[in-house]
This record gives structure tokens, C-alpha cells and sequence, in this order.
């Protein structure tokens, strides 16, 4: 598979501006002698190293704001419904991958969720949900996929994944991010937005902040856990082979 130099450079630099980004305001915290609150340290961590990267690399590349999704999915309706009840569908075998992945690596959002829900429960959705949604969409989704179209849409929907894995920067979020990062890809490819997935990612996000804010346990037991991840992974496929033979071929 021939995999092409530009959508993998824009990765890593925006990647490597995230993560030196975050040593930096580390740096400027400590100097000022004081820790803003979580959300505030996702607003700007977020939109300082990662959106401004992205819209730098967008310039740099020629892309307009349609070449990166932001645009009417095609059969609006249709897509983001699909997206609405794909994102419950999917979280029993998300979860499933989570919990063998945590089998073997520790879970850094559990560690980080009393962190997150110090905050105001809308401030909490606003940096772990909102947030993750719009700019990784865009980064994996919009400005990743699109220059790697050339590929062919299983390939780039493949590399979109293992980049939005990758962007995880853990071992233990990798497997499931990848799993989800498949879902949107196709999502995004079909509907020719990046609207239906980042719908999707933050419904996905903002049910669990919701159901760690109230202490609500779904599908605890392996008992449980196995049959509802089988059946919400044939549903999920099944729908995203809906929206695929409904749009692939759509140009509306």
C-alpha cells in the first residue's frame, strides 16, 4: 500500500505540537505559581496547540473549510441520525476493548476523572467531550482523511483510525480508539462531512462524563458485557453499511 508523505507529516507535526504544547504551559503554570482548572487547560491546550497548528497546515495545504467536512452532510438527516444511534450502538464493544486493553495497561481516564469532574458538570462536557470532538475530528477526520483519498477509501479510512489511535498517546486507549476512529471514517467518507462524526464522538464522550458524574454502571459483568458488545457491533455494521450503499454513490 503506497502511503502518502503529506497527510502523515501534517499528523505528526500537529502531533508533536500538541504534546510539546502541553510541557509548555506546564512550564508557564508552575512560573506563575498557579493551576487553572481543567476546562480552561483544554480550551487553551486545545485550541492554542492544536487548532492553530491545523489551521496552519490547512493554508499550507490549500484547504478550504469544505475540503475538511465542514460542510451539509449529504442526506443530512439521514447521517447524523445514523450518527446519533451509532454512538450508543458502539459503546458495548468499545467498551469490551477497553476493558481487555485495561487488562494490560492502566486507564488514564479513569485516573483523570476526578480531575475532569472537579469542574461544573457543562465546563466537564465542554473539555472532554465538546472539545476531543471538534478538533480531533478535524484533524483525523477532516484534514487526515481528505489528503489521503488517493489511497482508496479503505485504506485512508484504515490510516485516518490508527492516527486517531495514535493520537491517544496510550497504549490502553489505542485499540478502542481505533475501533471508533473506523466508525467515524466511514461515517465522514460517505456523508462527505466531518458533522456526523464529531456528533458521534461527543455523544460517546459526554454519556460517559455523564455516567461517571452520577455513578451509573452499565454492563458490568463479562456475563452482560460479551452479548451487548456482539449485538451493538453487528448494529453499528450494519448501519454503517446502510449509510455506505445510501451515499457512497450520492452526490447530493
Amino acid at each position: 500500500m503506497r502511503v502518502l508523505p503529506r497527510p502523515n507529516i501534517f499528523f505528526f507535526s500537529v502531533l508533536v505540537c500538541f504534546i510539546a504544547g502541553a510541557f509548555v504551559l506546564q512550564l508557564l503554570y508552575q512560573a506563575l505559581g498557579v493551576l487553572p482548572p481543567y476546562w480552561l487547560r483544554s480550551v487553551l491546550h486545545y485550541g492554542l496547540w492544536f487548532g492553530l497548528p491545523i489551521l496552519w497546515w490547512m493554508r499550507r495545504l490549500g484547504l478550504q473549510r469544505a475540503d475538511a467536512g465542514f460542510c451539509r452532510p449529504k442526506r443530512a438527516l439521514l447521517s447524523l441520525g445514523i450518527a446519533t444511534v451509532t454512538a450508543f450502538l458502539i459503546q458495548p464493544p468499545l467498551l469490551l476493548v477497553s476493558a481487555i486493553s485495561e487488562m494490560l495497561f492502566p486507564n488514564p481516564v479513569t485516573a483523570a476523572m476526578d480531575r475532569i469532574l472537579a469542574d461544573p458538570l457543562p465546563l466537564a462536557l465542554l473539555s472532554t467531550a465538546l472539545l476531543p470532538a471538534f478538533f480531533e475530528e478535524w484533524a483525523c477526520r477532516g484534514v487526515y482523511l481528505t489528503e489521503s483519498r488517493s489511497l482508496g477509501m479503505w485504506p485512508a479510512v484504515c490510516l485516518s483510525a490508527l492516527v486517531f489511535g495514535i493520537l491517544h498517546m496510550n497504549l490502553q486507549q489505542l485499540p478502542y480508539a481505533f475501533c471508533f476512529g473506523l466508525a467515524a471514517a466511514i461515517l465522514t467518507w460517505c456523508s462527505g462531512s466531518i458533522w456526523p462524526g464529531i456528533l458521534m464522538h461527543f455523544l460517546i464522550n459526554a454519556s460517559q462524563v455523564l455516567m461517571a458524574k452520577y455513578e451509573i454502571v452499565l454492563l458490568a459483568s463479562w456475563n452482560t458485557l460479551l452479548p451487548a458488545a456482539m449485538a451493538g457491533a453487528l448494529l453499528s455494521f450494519l448501519l454503517l453499511r446502510l449509510l455506505y450503499n445510501t451515499l457512497s454513490s450520492d452526490p447530493a
